[in-house]
């Protein structure tokens, strides 16, 4: 009944109204003597008295402060009562069923945040119980995202919607091009119909051991996936900004693990952040637009100083970048002159990842380091653009250890090794912070630690399809992690860094997403059941062929480097180059690669390919050698 009076109201006035949850907690706590009559006069009254003090704006606001003092009763304020935090948007075409049933989905955000809420204060008293409790809260997240979407009504306010839904779309590109990543399409729709509900609820806790609550859930979610939370609180200022949606720290731990579900995938390797400073009223985002519209990427941020600026308020300013931006993999700042030691001095504490800093920034400067960023060693990279434009730089390495890394390689280029990069990101914990690169396999074994990224970084591992011999690093071969093997070789590298049952979760994660199916799923986009049914079609050839049994590491490794292959070859990609090595080895063991040729013909049938002599001699490499000698075809 008062969602109608409101309702004809707003026909008559030809005007929204937007009502605070106050308003009509009021006025239902009242009695009317009159009991209808009155309180249509009620809210004819509080409507033209809000309507008198806002003529000239399309939306009226209706607060506490536009009701009689009569009806001004307080009845008892929970901590967080669901009818009590929504906002009511009414206008002419507005219909009282589809008021009820946004007011429903509205209470799905508040239940979301009580749930999430509850389950952290359980998991912190509960012992070991860290996993059981996180599943709960992504089940709560998942479950909150997935009703919203299916029950909101997008015909209801739909300009509303579309305007929320390219704002978002605006803001995660913005986002998935400063910072190099890429979010799943769903998120768009997903994140814009939560906003859509969201922005109607006034959420807040009254209660200070709620107020520690939350602190300490934001720590939690802030410490345990530190660069999905940097993703998280972007997007919030900018929804913030743009939308004009008050959003909060539970907002924020929401979107946190909603994303972290998303499996984010980077579209760069290990590219460091890069900002010019330079005094002026526009000289440092003037050289930034310019290098970043002519490289046709975001790779650039700027600073603009007034002339009179101090070191400090530099580095209060940089600091204050760092946190909010994903550093992790370098900071290059260039500068147009001056105090370079003293903005060393307040960055380098407690700062692990290394800055740069150079001097007598230019375009030209900034167009030779970005066009480099992504595919060069920073300590080369900076060398190289230093000898070209004639300037000086300082190069600092953090007081403590060294960022965490671990090398992707493979013996076909980097293509698969980047693959590897996704599974690895999906499967380590995001409190290790460790960046994953991915090396052509060659570079790896012919220069070994001279490679720059043994400088820079920590190497904690390389996994590949082929041991690169790097003495000083372990090697985890990719049929080991397929097969379950050395899992806790692996796990032993982060012992000091994972409690027991963080170690568990990483173990059944490497179980989870290194299972062959989804690593061949991972590395091609082909039918995964088809080409592992003629892949083993191939092995089984070949062994009949050859009267050996081939080892399961080999086979695992031909699994994915064939899968692999065989889209290679429809894109008409194939490897086609050899040198006068290989053509030798070719000719000298002529026989197997005949025999290597007749097997792949299944390959070649069904899916209407042809291997070049190039990509036979990598099968070959992979068997070569390794043939289980004492596993003849009569023990099959």
């Amino acid at each position: 009944m008062i969602y109608t009076f409101f309702i004809k109201e707003s026909e008559q006035l030809d005007r929204e109204l937007s009502i605070t949850p106050q308003v009509i907690r009021l006025i239902k706590n009242n009695s009317f003597k009159g009991n209808v009559g009155e309180l249509k006069n009620r809210i004819k009254y509080l409507v033209a008295k809000a309507y008198a003090r806002q003529q000239d704006t399309s939306v009226i606001h209706i607060t506490i402060h536009d009701l009689p003092t009569e009806l001004l009763s307080y009845p008892a304020d929970p901590l967080m009562e669901q009818e009590d935090q929504m906002v009511i948007s009414i206008n002419k075409t507005t219909v009282v069923t589809d008021l009820l049933i946004q007011k429903d989905q509205q209470k799905l955000v508040l239940t979301a945040y009580q749930e999430l809420l509850f389950l952290f204060q359980k998991m912190r008293k509960a012992k070991n119980e860290t996993e059981k409790y996180e599943k709960q809260m992504n089940q709560v997240v998942d479950t909150l995202f997935d009703q919203l979407i299916f029950k909101t009504n997008s015909a209801m306010q739909k300009e509303w919607l579309s305007f929320i839904t390219q704002s978002v779309s605006d803001i995660l590109k913005e986002i998935e091009i400063s910072s190099s990543i890429q979010f799943n399409g769903n998120s768009i729709y997903a994140i814009s119909y939560h906003l859509f509900q969201r922005r109607m609820v006034k959420w807040q806790i009254k209660e200070w051991t709620k107020k520690q609550l939350l602190n300490a859930f934001t720590h939690y979610i802030k410490k345990s996936y530190s660069v999905t939370y940097q993703y998280s609180q972007q997007l919030i200022e900018k929804i913030t900004k743009k939308l004009d949606i008050e959003m909060n720290e539970l907002d924020t731990i929401l979107l946190t693990l909603y994303l972290k579900n998303l499996k984010i995938t980077t579209t760069e390797q290990a590219t460091p952040k890069a900002v010019i400073i330079a005094h002026g009223y526009s000289t440092a985002s003037s050289i930034a637009n310019v290098v970043n519209r002519l490289l046709n990427k975001n790779l650039f941020d700027s600073f603009d100083m007034p002339i009179d600026v101090t070191p400090q308020i530099i580095g209060q300013e940089l600091r204050k970048y760092i946190e909010k931006n994903d550093v992790s993999n370098g900071l290059i700042l260039l500068v147009d002159m001056g105090s370079l030691e003293e903005i060393h001095r307040l960055l380098k504490i407690n700062l692990p990842f290394p800055i740069v800093l150079i001097n007598n920034v230019s375009t030209r400067l900034a167009l030779t380091i970005g066009e480099k960023l992504s595919t060069m060693e920073l300590e080369s990279l900076i060398k190289e653009a230093v000898n070209v434009n004639n300037t000086e730089y300082t190069m600092i390495y953090p007081d403590n250890a060294k960022p965490k890394v671990i090398i992707t390689t493979c013996q076909t280029g980097i293509g698969t090794a980047k693959q590897l990069s996704k599974l690895l990101k999906a499967s380590l914990p995001d409190k290790l912070n460790i960046t994953i690169l991915s090396y052509d396999y060659e570079t790896l074994k012919e220069n070994k630690e001279k490679i720059e990224v043994f400088s820079t970084y920590q190497v904690m591992a390389i996994i590949g399809t082929e041991n690169p011999g790097i003495s000083s690093t372990p090697y985890f071969s990719l049929d080991e992690l397929v097969l379950g093997n050395n899992l806790s070789r692996l796990q032993k590298i982060f012992e000091q860094d994972l409690t027991k049952s963080e170690q568990i979760r990483m173990e059944n994660q490497f179980i989870k997403n290194f299972s062959l199916e989804q690593v061949i799923h991972s590395v091609t986009i082909l039918d995964t059941d088809k080409i592992i049914k003629k892949v083993e079609e191939f092995l089984t050839t070949l062994e009949v062929l050859e009267q050996k049994r081939i080892a399961n590491q080999q086979k695992i490794t031909l699994y994915v480097h064939l899968s692999c292959l065989i889209e290679r070859l429809i894109r008409n990609m194939p490897i086609e180059v050899i040198n006068e090595c290989q053509e030798q080895k070719r000719k000298r063991h002529k026989e197997q690669f005949e025999r290597i040729a007749q097997a792949f013909s299944v390959i070649e049938d069904c899916y209407s390919v042809k291997l070049p002599l190039a990509e036979q001699i990598y099968i070959y490499n992979i068997l070569y050698g390794k043939w289980d000698q004492t596993n003849e075809l009569s023990n099959f």
